[in-house]
C-alpha cells in the first residue's frame, strides 16, 4: 500500500534535495513564497535568493540566479492520494560580477513556441564570444544551442567541478557524487 502523500510533504522532500546542492555553493536560501495549503494544479515559482544574483565563492567572480516553476499533479495511482511534481520551466543564470550574462540555461516546454523557446537551451553570453569570432560574433549570445534537460543539480556539479565555485559553504557540507 502506498503512503497518502501532500503537495506539501510532496515540495519538502523535493525541495530538500534541491536546498541541498545548492548549499553547496552558496549561504543564501531557497524562497518558495506560496498560499497555504499546496494544492494540485497551480503553478508555483521556486527561486534561490528570491531570484536576487547570489555571489559564488570561487577562482572567478561570478553571480548565480536559479529558479523553477513547479506544479503538484496527483500520482498514477489516483486512490493512493499520491502527488508528484511537474517542473513547469527552469532558469540557471550563471554571470560576471558586474552582472553580465556568461551562461544561461532555459527551458519553457508550456511557453508559446511563436514568442518562446519551449525546448531546453544554453545561451552563452556575449562576453564569451571574441569580436572576430568567425561564427555569428554579434548575434551569438542570441543563439538557442540544444541541450536536453538539465538539471538544478548538474549545474551546481558543474559549477563546482569545472569552475571550481568553492564547496561546503552551508556547514561543511559537501556535494556528494
Amino acid at each position: 500500500m502506498t503512503r497518502r502523500t501532500t503537495p506539501d510533504r510532496t515540495f519538502q522532500q523535493y525541495a530538500a534535495l534541491i536546498d541541498r546542492a545548492l548549499g553547496c555553493i552558496a549561504s543564501e536560501r531557497l524562497a518558495f513564497v506560496h498560499p497555504r495549503p499546496l494544492e494540485a494544479g497551480p503553478i508555483y515559482p521556486l527561486l534561490l535568493n528570491r531570484n536576487q544574483p547570489v555571489a559564488l565563492r570561487g577562482d572567478e567572480r561570478l553571480q548565480f540566479v536559479a529558479g523553477q516553476h513547479l506544479r503538484f499533479a496527483y500520482g498514477s495511482d489516483l486512490a493512493t492520494d499520491t502527488f508528484r511534481i511537474e517542473l513547469v520551466n527552469y532558469w540557471y543564470v550563471l554571470s560576471d560580477a558586474t552582472g553580465r550574462e556568461v551562461l544561461a540555461f532555459h527551458w519553457t516546454p508550456e511557453a508559446d513556441p511563436k514568442v518562446m523557446r519551449t525546448t531546453p537551451h544554453l545561451h552563452v553570453g556575449s562576453v564569451n564570444i571574441a569580436k572576430d569570432a568567425p561564427l555569428a560574433p554579434k548575434t551569438f549570445n542570441k543563439l538557442h544551442l540544444p541541450t536536453g534537460f538539465v538539471s538544478i543539480v548538474a549545474v551546481v556539479r558543474f559549477l563546482i567541478e569545472e569552475l571550481r565555485c568553492n564547496p561546503g559553504i552551508r556547514s561543511g557540507r559537501r556535494f556528494s557524487k
